[in-house]
């Protein structure tokens, strides 16, 4: 585990690649229509840049006034003190948003000409007041996102110019972004040419240099030399380096003598260009991390932790992560940094305070607290979860408590197995008796049905399909078991670790599961306990909506956009039939056919689909739904009933179904009919923000609980 991404196999092969990049194209993730952006390499140079051209619009022959947060990073400025312009830094609250009232007394008497607002650490804080604040004093806004992966929500909304650094996140030795937008409070003329020609920032920036007589590294041997240690990292070369927590601390001005050049490295870019199709798993595998070092850290320092803090860390941590952070109660931190040295986990402080803060600690209170009270532990992609299997120790259930809990083989019937189904909170498809026959029937697995019981009590089941290839057995099970609402943590994990046991390299057999658990700290650190082996980065995820509530209350959850758009539909001229008829059927599978071959995309195999619809019975059948507009088929789908669950299976829409909001008339008719069957909830069938961004946003417009589930892995010792 290092501090930073490594580069991929592909990636180290890069530098044989001519220069066949577009820079423009490689920005494409970071900005927005009617903005501009360029490549440099470093943000401090982003600093100097925006400063030099402030002070060339300003009239009067003055400095000007650079304001910058207490908590930030003295070394991120060293270059735009050598502008030799005014830097004050204004104070920021515990939860590192500004002091405004302090910046408006502040403001009195030195008011910001270019005022920095900091996204720290990837999370998106509140850039409209400091735009506002801004807008009160005529100054420009900079929008610090370097911990940012990709704009996201409010992050890059407000600013003049937003900051991006690619190298912090991505496995190159260099790559910065300096957006320039028209919408800030500056309300910046992004055609002028001094924002709109790249070669004019290089050219501004060389001019500081010789003026000032900065010494430039040497770009190619930097670049040398971070490829040559990136090599030796990825061999598995990790020098262990203790540091101490007082050296982190450093109350001196720095004084670096040497700085990076102005201009990006054709390495950066082209690597890059390999990572940024995947930024979706990149911010997922981030995400997951973070919720693994989010269950150690409670695990191992729940009485040392600042409680309140982390539960709304935890809640709010939708963002994409740049490091995980954790704020420990004060005199704490320093012990806690060195036990994780010792057990050889990478951890940091953050940041250099300037040695203005150092000198008048009591006055910059807030940020001398969060200094030395934070820690942060790393989170990147090149993090696998299998990478935390040291951390863990591995559960020790005794052999007692495991053989209270027996399994029963193949010896349940169908009417019981429906049973069982509909007492569970929460079903799917993939568990039901008739989906199991299919696999069965039509891909020739063999089938066993296995049911957990303690006391002679059902706790779990599951559907295990396994085939034979040569001497080697492959054990499958997909999103299960299920568990009975009366089922302990305590089963649950041990019911676990016996179906874990079917994979065994011993025994010849190897088993593929992806586990019906949530997408949490605690599940994926159990399974990595296990020595699970996780092997797909996406995992399942979906809507769930609960028809518990009347109607009503349901209608009112939906977004208000979701809302007019079935207001909408229902003004047009369209119809809607139901039912489980083969005419239906046949249409739906017609349709569900030219779908797959429009879009380009695999669902579920039309055998499997025509084998489920002949298992049909009361407690487990498909519902077909067709729109029609004057008579005309424009939309449909089929909805998949198991016990008191049901599942968005299959659908189709056409053109003109989609510009008369088909979609959303067939959703809210298919809701009002399964509450009358007295069907509980509707699984939508999956989201994707990556590949179906509409489609998904479609599904999380009627307000249902967004799920994810753990993923999928091997399990074979």
């Amino acid at each position: 585990m290092f501090f930073s991404p490594l580069p991929n196999l592909k990636d180290f092969f890069s530098p044989l690649k001519k220069r066949i990049h577009n820079e423009k194209e490689i920005l494409k993730p970071w900005i927005k229509e009617g903005e501009k952006a360029g490549w440099l390499s470093r943000s401090a140079w982003s600093f100097v840049l925006i400063a030099l051209w402030k002070r060339n619009q300003v009239v009067e022959n003055r400095k000007i006034n650079i304001w910058i947060p207490d908590y930030f990073c003295n070394s991120s400025i060293e270059l735009l003190r050598k502008t030799e312009q005014n830097i004050f830094f204004y104070r920021i609250k515990k939860d590192m948003e500004p002091d405004y009232s302090d910046c408006r007394e502040m403001a009195l008497k030195n008011p910001p000409d270019i005022f920095l607002f900091v996204h720290y650490f990837g999370k998106p804080l509140d850039s409209a007041n400091a735009k506002q604040f801004c807008a009160n004093y005529n100054s420009w806004l900079i929008e610090d996102a370097v911990h940012v992966l990709v704009p996201k929500g409010t992050i890059g909304k407000h600013g003049d110019f937003v900051l991006y650094s690619p190298h912090k996140i991505f496995p190159i030795p260099n790559g910065a972004i300096l957006v320039v937008r028209k919408k800030g409070p500056g309300s910046i003329d992004i055609e002028n040419k001094n924002f709109i020609n790249k070669d004019k920032w290089i050219g501004i920036l060389e001019n500081f240099i010789l003026s000032k007589k900065i010494k430039i590294k040497f770009n190619k041997k930097e670049v040398l030399k971070w490829y040559f240690k990136k090599i030796f990292q990825k061999l598995g070369f990790n020098r262990k380096v203790f540091l101490k927590f007082t050296d982190l601390i450093n109350t001196k001005s720095s004084t670096n003598n040497l700085f990076d050049s102005p201009n990006v490295s054709n390495l950066s870019l082209i690597i890059l260009k390999n990572h940024i199709k995947k930024i979706f798993l990149v911010a997922l595998s981030r995400k997951k991390n973070n919720k693994i070092w989010n269950y150690f850290i409670l695990n191992n320092f729940s009485t040392k932790i600042e409680t309140s803090l982390f539960n709304n860390h935890v809640r709010n941590n939708d963002h994409n992560p740049y490091l995980s952070a954790f704020r420990f109660k004060n005199g704490l931190t320093k012990d806690i940094f060195y036990q994780l040295q010792t057990r050889n986990i990478k951890v940091s402080t953050w940041p250099d305070l300037p040695p203005e803060i150092h000198k008048q600690k009591e006055f910059h209170k807030n940020a001398w607290e969060l200094r030395n009270s934070y820690l942060y532990l790393p989170c990147h992609q090149s993090i696998s979860p299998n990478s935390f299997y040291k951390i863990f120790k591995k559960d020790s259930l005794t052999q007692f408590e495991s053989n209270k809990i027996h399994i029963e083989k193949n010896k349940i019937r169908r009417s019981d197995w429906d049973e069982l189904i509909e007492k569970t909170n929460k079903s799917n498809l993939l568990q039901s008796w008739s989906y199991g026959n299919a696999k069965k029937s039509d891909e020739g697995w063999q089938l066993d049905r296995l049911v957990f019981k303690k006391q002679n009590n059902p706790l779990a089941f599951v559907s295990v399909l396994k085939k034979k290839i040569l001497f080697f057995k492959i054990i499958r099970i997909n999103r299960g078991p299920l568990f009975l609402p009366y089922a302990t943590d305590s089963d649950r994990e041990i019911i676990l670790k016996k179906i874990f046991k079917m994979g065994s390299f011993l025994k010849m057999s190897l088993l593929s599961i992806a586990p019906e658990i949530s997408l949490n700290g605690k599940n994926i650190s159990f399974l990595i306990s296990n020595n699970f082996k996780f092997y797909k980065t996406k995992t399942w995820s979906s809507v769930n909506l609960n028809l518990d509530s009347n109607i009503e209350e349901i209608k009112s959850n939906f977004t208000s956009k979701w809302r007019n758009k079935l207001a909408v539909s229902q003004k047009n001229n369209l119809n809607i039939e139901f039912g489980s008829n083969s005419q239906l059927m046949s249409w739906m599978l017609k349709k569900y056919k030219l779908s797959m071959k429009e879009n380009s995309f695999k669902g579920i195999s039309v055998p499997i689909f025509k084998r489920i619809y002949n298992e049909m019975n009361d407690n487990s059948s498909l519902i077909f739904f067709r729109v029609t507009e004057d008579g005309i088929p424009v939309s449909g789908l089929c909805i998949a009933c198991h016990g008191q669950s049901s599942t968005y299976l299959i659908g189709w829409t056409g053109k003109r179904g989609r510009d008369v909001k088909a979609n959303h008339f067939q959703l809210w008719n298919v809701i009002c009919e399964l509450k009358k069957i007295g069907i509980k909830s509707i699984d939508l069938g999956g989201i994707d923000e990556d590949l179906t961004p509409g489609i998904t946003e479609f599904k999380l417009g009627i307000g249902g609980d967004q799920y994810s589930l753990v993923g999928e892995g091997w399990k074979w010792n």
